[in-house]
């Protein structure tokens, strides 16, 4: 794959055009088994003592920034330096 091909998917993820990342993450959640009828807004993400320290759409979104993030700087890795 060349430079620009990398590019240009580096380029997809960040600038996020073509797709709502929202919209992408609540579907996502959906499809897990036990959250189909969740409302991500709703859902709180505890720690162990029980204590909620996020909900789930915040938690969600974080997480997605976190792994686009790493995607976009693997696919960079790969860039032929001329």
């Amino acid at each position: 794959m060349d430079n620009y091909t990398l590019q240009e998917m580096i380029d997809f993820f960040t600038d996020r055009e073509g797709f709502d990342e929202n919209e992408l993450v609540a579907d996502w959640i959906a499809e897990i088994p036990g959250l189909e009828q969740c409302y991500p807004d709703d859902c709180g993400v505890t720690n162990l003592e029980g204590e909620e320290i996020t909900n789930l759409e915040d938690f969600s979104r974080a997480f997605y920034e976190k792994i686009m993030t790493g995607v976009c700087n693997v696919m960079g890795s790969f860039k032929i330096i001329e």
